[in-house]
């Protein structure tokens, strides 16, 4: 939030929604993982695991079926967790905009039962333009068989108005027009390196007031509250990086991801 009405806006959502609720979806989500351990870099080949843990009992139908409402209900906490780790997320705190899904294709290859243990596999499969295709993919946790893949596909809208969406190929934001117009050839890889946001960010921390000062004080105090009160239970789930993925990938040395890409999993 950069202005007190956004703030009174924070709070007013916080509350409405239930306010350690939303702390722990947040948790869940794998943004307090994005505060105490930010990504350096945009690495849009990492591929994150996010625990199930198990199949509830509320997820299931009559006859012990993970649904398919609670599976795609589920699978927004894989692409969350997918845009904290890769650095994403920068985006949509910098534009103030959230990701918005503009296609969902899901793919139903095996049954998982009400007790069972899963975890998500989560990762980018293609990139063309403004469009980016996340791949959620639900798998036995003990024989490790995919269950069922959900296709997720995003889009950063940036002004609605003036139909302006970030490019991901290009790097920054634009109208259809500029980029048919070739104007945005100077930000080519822009995306790759949050320099220029760090540096936005240092000119509008100047005009802070005291009284957005203690809102994050008072934020973080109860996330510091909430991760001590959330780490000693087991049951809340967690994320981790697959081994091949613990050595940060730094993707400005390598060839952008065509159109045709696609990860398998």
């Amino acid at each position: 939030p950069t202005g007190n009405s956004d703030i009174f806006r924070v709070f007013t959502y916080m509350l409405r929604r239930g306010f350690f609720r939303y702390m722990r979806i947040q948790y869940n989500d794998g943004l307090f993982e994005f505060f105490l351990r930010p990504p350096l870099r945009l690495n849009l080949y990492a591929i994150v695991i996010v625990s199930g843990p198990r199949v509830t009992f509320s997820q299931t139908d009559y006859n012990r079926h993970f649904t398919v409402r609670e599976i795609i209900k589920d699978s927004e906490r894989g692409f969350y967790n997918l845009l904290h780790r890769t650095g994403l997320a920068y985006l949509e705190h910098y534009y103030r905009v959230m990701f918005f899904a503009s296609r969902l294709d899901a793919k139903f290859d095996l049954e998982l039962l009400e007790g069972q243990r899963y975890y998500m596999r989560s990762h980018i499969s293609n990139i063309n333009g403004p469009l980016v295709d996340v791949d959620v993919a639900f798998h036995n946790g003990k024989t490790g068989m995919r269950a069922f893949v959900v296709k997720w596909r995003l889009m950063l809208v940036v002004d609605a108005e003036s139909k302006r969406m970030y490019d991901f190929e290009i790097g920054g934001a634009f109208a259809s027009t500029d980029v048919s117009a070739g104007s945005p050839s100077s930000s080519t890889n822009k995306i790759l390196d949050f320099a220029h946001i760090k540096n936005s960010n240092k000119k509008n921390n100047a005009n802070k007031s005291p009284l957005n000062f203690a809102f994050y004080l008072l934020f973080f105090f109860f996330v510091l509250l909430l991760l001590s009160f959330l780490r000693g239970s087991s049951s809340v789930p967690s994320t981790r990086f697959l081994p091949q993925d613990q050595t940060r990938i730094n993707v400005t040395n390598t060839p952008p991801i065509s159109n045709d890409a696609v990860v398998s999993s």
